[in-house]
């Protein structure tokens, strides 16, 4: 359990990942604010689901593992969000996004306008939830009344062709705390053009410099994690964790961010935080999806 921290607001989707034999609840921020919130953070979780059985659904396993549901809009009129995950022979795995879901119209209500308080203790965000401008714009307007003391952290989800140039370099600029995996930090090099190395750390130092950001972690999947700090050369390392019975790597990203703004909330130095992060993300990869279906995985995992 966490000690004494205020509520994190998570903002962006939550959909059901559409395999060709099952589907499973997701979506990056849904995954993470379900962790967090098992793992005893308050959790402001701000999205949308349509008015159909599948929000239904969402809303019920959200009441279900008492995580609070009054700023997960109902809409009228989109559905609630899918992704379709066909298997790939080559890639492993391609990810077919339709357009205009429920979470691409998250509104600025009456509701949404009241999250902020003395008592929020951080923000969570990702790029995949800004590809509509109706939901980019809510979480605009959601930073711009954020207290400067309040950090913001950035889980870069880059699902092409769902970003572009603007929207990673407003996202960018707004963040204190980045969690991207490999290859999207030398996907940055490239849309940006950057003169840095090809070298990981020395765009990893570009990146930090460039947006004036305080941690980027970076994940590298079986080849483990970095952690890199503004001003500061050395980075930590950690190895992958051990996984035993592997059933899926979905959501093991979700997992380690999850874990990782746990340990940012209770001061926990950089070679726990990592280890920690990587640990639990090697849990989660023994599910066949993102989160678990039994909140007891959390007394044996969290």
């Amino acid at each position: 359990m966490a000690n004494k921290v205020g509520k994190v607001i998570v903002f962006g989707e939550v959909l059901f990942d559409i395999f060709p034999e099952r589907k499973c609840l997701g979506g990056a921020p849904f995954n993470f604010a379900i962790h967090l919130h098992h793992f005893g953070v308050p959790v402001c979780f701000v999205s949308r689901v349509g008015n159909d059985p599948r929000g239904k659904e969402i809303l019920d396993f959200a009441r279900k593992s008492k995580l609070p549901t009054q700023n997960i809009q109902v809409d009228p009129k989109h559905p609630t969000g899918e992704v379709r995950v066909h298997r790939s022979p080559m890639a492993g795995h391609s990810f077919e996004i339709p357009a205009h879901q429920a979470w691409d119209y998250i509104e600025w209500d009456k509701n949404t306008r009241k999250i902020l308080d003395e008592d929020t203790s951080l923000i969570y965000f990702g790029t995949l939830a800004q590809r509509d401008p109706r939901s980019r714009e809510t979480l605009q307007n959601i930073l711009k009344e954020l207290p400067a003391h309040i950090p913001v952290y950035l889980d870069l989800n880059l699902r092409p062709p769902f970003y572009n140039r603007d929207i990673l370099q407003q996202s960018l600029s707004g963040c204190n705390y980045l969690k991207a995996n490999d290859e999207e930090v030398f996907k940055l090099k490239e849309i940006f053009n950057w003169s840095a190395s090809d070298n990981l750390q020395s765009i990893a130092r570009k990146i930090l410099s460039e947006y004036d950001i305080d941690i980027l972690c970076i994940t590298k999947g079986e080849a483990g994690s970095e952690m890199h700090r503004k001003n500061r050369e050395v980075f930590q390392t950690q190895k992958a964790g051990l996984v035993e019975h592997f059933q899926s790597s979905v959501g093991a990203g979700d997992a380690f961010s999850a874990k990782l703004v746990f340990g940012f909330l209770n001061q926990w130095k950089d070679e726990k935080l990592l280890n920690e992060a990587s640990l639990f993300a090697s849990q989660i990869c023994t599910l066949a999806g993102a989160i678990p279906d039994n909140p007891d995985f959390y007394q044996n995992n969290g």
